[in-house]
């Protein structure tokens, strides 16, 4: 559909534990209000993303 098309991320180098840990450092409720589910949005409430982010 779409070619010669590339996406970036600042955020792809770190990992989501990093990520998170930061994000409850400046706000810990925000953390709550964040959303990367690999499946579906907000949250799939199955898949491993869900399991290591609020373990």
């Amino acid at each position: 559909m779409f070619s010669n098309i590339d996406r970036a991320s600042l955020l792809d180098p770190l990992r989501d534990a990093h990520i998170f840990h930061t994000l409850f450092a400046l706000d810990p409720d925000a953390v709550y209000l964040t959303n990367s589910c690999n499946i579906g949005k907000p949250w799939c409430g199955h898949c491993e993303k869900r399991a290591y982010v609020f373990a």
